[in-house]
């Protein structure tokens, strides 16, 4: 038949050309059709954008589109499948051949060396179908590469190897294809044998049809056949983006491509004996901007390195922005789309959201910024953006699911699984109507966390006993409600996610398993949850949304029947099996056609094509990104494709997409420059996200070079701003006053006028409770607000009680004791080996141990190293004994720290053993409770007199009271245990911070009645013992040894400076010698001292009797501030230490506190000496 060119360049309208001549052609003959050809990616744009220009051209209001379709290449085919009733044997999608050649490998894998192993690498199997379909386009064979491979006996060894395993994988692949009858989709070589079939009617119907092709500026071999054939059987228009067709023309000019297909289609024309006729220039033009077609000739002319004269009209059609940021850059966007929209920009011609696209090829950087931006301005975009099925719920739950055992039953695998709302247990509402079934799932995962719940504990029968603790036991007890709810959520899980997965894993063949797969997610009633789902989405208009899950569930059943078409009767294997399933799913992506048609397009720039809109905004054109740097990551590299084509010669053609993208970049830029009609903007950031400076594309440095006066700084929001600059809805506005008020307030100046007039007239309009609640946040400080007495009272109490550490705390910070102790908020409980849980097991070994002393009526001075190991094991056993402790050994790394714990605890007893031989003081009392705790009533304590009129009750734990007669008078010391390093620091005595020694001393003081016997007692001290277990370093010699480690054990603390008391700290000094249990020593003259160095850890009576007192005033203080409903936020922060009482604080994410904040300040503490400390406290009691 006959073959014509179209051909005009960027400037010209290609579309009113293509119509006019498909309107000749039907005009001609009843019987004649027009199918257009158009690249597929754009296959939906173009059939709206060409039956419209037609249906404008014929001028009919009765307009039909069953003469003239749009169809892709491959499209076109599957028209002919239906129409013919022939359909070629069953087709794999991408996924079946990912399967495919999956199981290709692994058969071939022993035989291979290059490749062997590679199956196991992300992205290989990905890389041999695409060359493997590169293959397939160009021609080439497994008969042409096994015949180039032999035939050549000087071939690199390298490519040799390769090209050899190529044909070897190649040729078992499509031996697979064979044997399960089916093959990939390849319509192209069905139409193309089709259209040669000896059908009359075919054939008639292909003379009266004229085929246009459009969009292409190359063509595949496959393509290229398909033309030759349409070319012989109908009339053929190929439309292309071409000046003139040149003789010669080298790959960097404009037009190579196209001026290359030109050729080889025209010479194939003429080989076939096809009339080729005239080719059709286009001339005529739309009425577009006049600069249009000058930056058009400046950019072929500059690229053919010619001079070029000035063109002043270039500014009326093109405007090329810097912006600082790629936020900022999408906002400018937004607004000016709303000017162009308004017409606040002149314009002939009334422009809609369709008539709009964004370009870019950095589309994950922009992507984000624009779904919020263009909200907030209320515009409608479509972004052609593929989003993988990976992004989608059921694959995380299917891949969790199959994960469970792998990981032995994680806590987060199931707590994911229960979460993820695609697992409801079978008619669990109807047992348990009281709580939701979310709510059960929290407090499941709460309880879990706090008993470890994890691993066999789930999938063994027996239920769950839940403890909770009991204050009145003072022991953990059975939680039966706890128990019951808990136990039948492990229930469900156990029958309905376990016991399934086990069926599952026992399969004997693949299809069994996909059989008992497709089961499960039948009795989970998968597809209702999606449903569901979709339903949801479209009842809040989420289109997209409801799509994706409609698509989730028809993937999921494409990829099974695909699965047991290829591996049905192979033998069942667990790893392949998972492994494919959810590998296809995470590779399939959704399928994307736009909810609207009036949207604003947000498309690759790499597609651009000219006229594709009215105006363009090309965004993110930096140095980095455009012109694009491609790197070749397929399987075979330049060299390889150049000798490779060599030897092909006429046989096929692999091209480089590297060097081809390089060498298309220009006619990309072109295509960019000339895809809208009316106005273009090109636009770049001046910093990236990393706040690196960035340098325009080097094209648009070409242009700017040459024309100046189109280049734009849009700067951001400024006071100064004008709002006609910068305003285009009243949500906007809401960001926009908020904004620039934070601007006013930090620049100290006041918001101009008419931004305060935008203010009030936002506040009138349906944006006004949003408006109204951010406009108040200009207002809010981060300030607590305080408590009326009334309300502090019914919070803590007329008569309050409370304990020393409580009390510390609120000087720390007064907003964590509100939260902590007055709202009585908390973390969850996570299980392990805390600190609390450690401090909780050193009191109760040592109170034990020394409990059995004195039980036995021993001294720590006459217990032998035996018996001291019998007590200690004794002790040991009793405590592992108790439920707390008992469960948490079901870790076995938690049974070993507890072990640690064991043997530190051994060594403690081993250094209160040899201190005891060292100093006069003995245990006479451990554990002691002074004031209420919960039911249990110790010695009086400190009750505190109130200014409500009520009494602050103290209460607390001493871990230990020693005596010791001293000239027949009786000293009295307390001693505190610590699990790290403490000093007695009398600052932080005076700001609140360490109240607990001081007070302790003055209990056992006040109740020594009590405690001892008498009330005639003298302090002896408060102490420090610290709990640990030391790491010595040095010496071998063991009782030096001995020496150095009873040195860590040394007491640090609150001395007495009384001088009759110091042979009772160590009896055991000789002359010159310092003790290692206290802070003395015996000077030459044999007279006992303090060590120099510590000399202001000592304390007269009267220091102490000054502490005492200042310590009782001080907690009088706390406990009024409190019934008063005084709270502030002001964490302490000691100077030297540079600790915070904001460090591991679980309430930050709640106070918000922010040292950057001018309302938000630390309490600093500085360190002062003991002498000024005393004077400041004797100055707040006597003032």
């Amino acid at each position: 038949m006959a073959l014509q060119f179209i051909l005009g360049d960027g400037v010209v309208d290609h579309t009113q050309a293509l119509v006019q001549k498909a309107d000749e052609w039907l005009q001609q003959n009843q019987a004649h059709r027009v199918f257009f050809l158009v690249p597929n990616y754009n296959k939906f744009e173009r059939e709206i954008e060409l039956l419209h220009a037609l249906k404008e051209q014929q001028q009919k209001q009765g307009f039909s589109s069953i003469k003239t379709q749009v169809f892709s290449f491959q499209r076109l085919s599957w028209y002919y499948f239906q129409a013919s009733g022939q359909y070629q044997k069953d087709t794999v999608t991408e996924i079946g051949a990912m399967m495919l050649m999956r199981k290709t490998l692994a058969k071939l894998n022993p035989h291979l060396h290059l490749f062997r192993g590679e199956i196991e690498k992300v992205g290989f199997l990905t890389q041999l179908l695409e060359l493997y379909q590169e293959f397939q386009l160009s021609g080439l064979t497994t008969e042409h590469l096994a015949f180039i491979e032999t035939s050549h006996a000087t071939l690199n060894r390298e490519l040799q190897t390769k090209l050899a395993e190529l044909t070897m994988i190649f040729r078992a692949y499509e031996q697979e294809l064979d044997q399960h009858q089916v093959s990939l989709s390849d319509p192209l070589h069905w139409l193309i044998e089709y259209l040669n079939e000896p059908d009359e009617q075919l054939q008639m119907q292909l003379k009266h049809t004229l085929f246009i092709a459009t969009g292409f500026s190359s063509v595949q071999a496959k393509e290229f056949q398909l033309l030759s054939q349409l070319m012989e059987k109908s009339t053929l228009n190929i439309d292309l983006v071409l000046d003139q067709p040149l003789a010669n023309s080298e790959p960097l000019d404009l037009f190579y491509d196209a001026n290359r297909t030109y050729h080889q289609i025209r010479t194939a024309a003429l080989r076939q004996d096809v009339v080729v006729l005239p080719d059709y220039p286009i001339v005529q033009h739309q009425v577009h901007a006049r600069g249009r077609h000058a930056l058009a000739e400046f950019w072929l002319r500059t690229q053919q390195h010619q001079t070029v004269q000035h063109d002043p009209t270039l500014k009326e059609y093109l405007e090329i922005w810097q912006v600082d940021t790629p936020e900022e850059e999408i906002r400018q966007i937004a607004l000016e789309i709303k000017r162009l929209i308004s017409g606040e920009k002149p314009s002939e011609i009334k422009l809609t959201y369709k008539d709009i696209q964004l370009s870019t090829l950095d589309m994950e950087l922009y992507a984000p910024y624009i779904e919020p931006i263009f909200n907030e301005f209320e515009i409608p975009y479509y972004l052609d953006q593929d989003k993988l099925l990976r992004q989608h719920p059921i694959v995380q739950f299917l891949a969790t699911w199959f994960d469970l055992d792998r990981y032995y039953y994680r806590e987060t695998d199931i707590f994911n699984l229960l979460k993820s709302e695609l697992f409801i247990p079978q008619n669990y509402m109807q047992v348990n109507e009281t709580l939701p079934f979310r709510e059960v799932v929290d407090q499941t995962e709460n309880i879990s966390l706090a008993h470890h719940l994890t691993g066999k504990l789930w999938i063994r029968t027996e239920d769950w006993e839940i403890y909770s603790y009991d204050p009145i036991l003072g022991q953990p007890v059975v939680d039966d409600v706890l128990t019951q709810q808990t136990n039948q959520l492990r229930r469900a899980f156990y029958t309905q996610l376990h016991q399934p997965l086990q069926r599952l894993k026992q399969s004997k063949t693949m299809e069994e398993a996909a059989q008992r797969f497709y089961q499960f997610l039948i009795d989970q009633q998968i597809e209702q949850q999606l449903l569901h789902w979709r339903n949801e989405a479209v009842e809040q208009g989420k289109l997209d949304e409801a799509r994706n899950h409609e698509q989730t569930w028809q993937n999921l059943m494409d990829i099974l029947d695909e699965f047991v078409e290829i591996y049905a009767q192979e033998a069942f294997d667990w790893e392949l099996f998972t492994t494919l399933l959810i590998s296809s799913l995470e590779n399939m992506s959704f399928g994307k056609i736009p909810t609207s048609l009036d949207q604003v397009q947000v498309n690759r720039l790499d597609l651009a094509r000219p006229n594709q809109s009215k105006v363009t905004f090309a965004l993110g054109l930096s140095e980095t990104v455009f012109p694009r740097k491609v790197e070749n990551h397929t399987l075979l590299d330049l060299t390889e494709r150049e000798w490779l084509n060599e030897q092909l010669g006429e046989l096929g053609y692999l091209y480089d997409r590297a060097q081809e993208t390089r060498q298309k970049e220009p006619f990309v830029a072109y295509s960019v420059f000339l895809s809208s009609t009316t106005w273009l903007y090109l636009t770049y950031p001046a910093t990236s996200e990393t706040d690196h400076t960035l340098n325009p594309s080097t094209y648009v440095t070409r242009i700017l070079h040459e024309f100046p006066e189109v280049f734009k700084k849009k700067e951001g929001l400024a006071l100064t701003s004008d709002p006609l600059q910068h305003v285009a809805t009243y949500r906007g506005v809401i960001r926009q006053v908020n904004q620039l008020t934070r601007q006013a307030n930090a620049q100290k100046q006041d918001l101009p006028t008419v931004w305060l007039q935008l203010e009030k007239k936002v506040k009138q309009t349906k944006w006004s409770k949003l408006a109204q609640r951010v406009f108040k946040s200009r207002e809010d400080e981060n300030i607590p607000v305080a408590l009326t007495p009334e309300q502090a009272q019914r919070l803590y109490g007329r008569e309050m009680y409370s304990s020393v550490s409580r009390l510390e705390t609120f000087h720390e910070c007064e907003y964590r004791y509100f939260m902590q102790y007055g709202l009585q908020l908390k973390e969850r409980e996570i299980y392990g080996i805390t600190p609390a849980v450690t401090g909780e097991f050193f009191h109760d070994a040592l109170d034990r141990f020394l409990n059995v002393l004195i039980k036995e009526k021993l001294s720590l001075t006459n217990l032998t190293a035996e018996m001291r190991q019998q007590f200690m094991e004794q002790v040991l056993k009793e405590i592992f004994g108790q439920t707390r402790y008992r469960l948490l050994s079901r870790s076995a790394r938690l049974d070993f720290l507890f072990q640690q714990l064991s043997q530190t605890i051994n060594r403690v007893s081993w250094a209160l053993h040899a201190q005891s031989q060292k100093t006069k003081l003995t245990p006479v009392q451990t554990e002691v409770l002074f004031g209420q705790l919960a039911a249990k009533q110790g010695i009086k304590g400190l009750e505190i007199d109130l200014a409500s009129g009520g009494r602050l009750h103290v209460r607390g734990k001493i871990d230990r009271i020693d005596q010791v007669e001293v000239d027949d008078t009786t000293y009295l010391s307390v001693v505190d245990y610590k699990s790290s390093k403490k000093e007695f620091d009398p600052t932080e005595v005076y700001y609140g911070l360490a109240m607990q020694l001081v007070t302790y001393l003055d209990v056992a003081l006040r109740d020594a009645a009590q405690l001892v016997g008498t009330q005639h007692v003298r302090p002896g001290g408060a102490y420090y013992l610290k709990m640990h277990d030391p790491v010595l370093k040095g010496t071998v010699d063991q009782e030096k040894r001995e020496t150095e480690r009873l040195k860590e054990y040394k007491y640090s603390g609150l001395f007495i400076n009384d001088q009759a008391l110091f042979s009772a700290y160590d009896s055991s000094l000789m002359k010159s010698q310092h003790s290692e249990v206290f802070p003395i020593r015996k000077d030459k003259d044999e007279q006992y001292t303090m060590i120099t160095q510590s000399k202001d850890r000592f304390y007269t009576k009267e220091e102490l009797d000054v502490l005492r007192t200042y310590n009782q005033e001080k907690m009088r203080q706390s406990a009024n501030r409190l019934q008063r409903g005084e709270l502030e936020l002001q964490p302490s922060l000691r100077v030297e230490k540079q600790r915070r009482a904001c460090d591991h604080c679980p309430f930050r994410s709640v106070c918000k506190f922010d040292a950057m904040l001018p309302e938000n300040h630390y309490r600093k503490i500085e360190t002062k000496p003991k002498e000024e400390i005393l004077k400041k406290m004797e100055g707040v009691l006597y003032e």
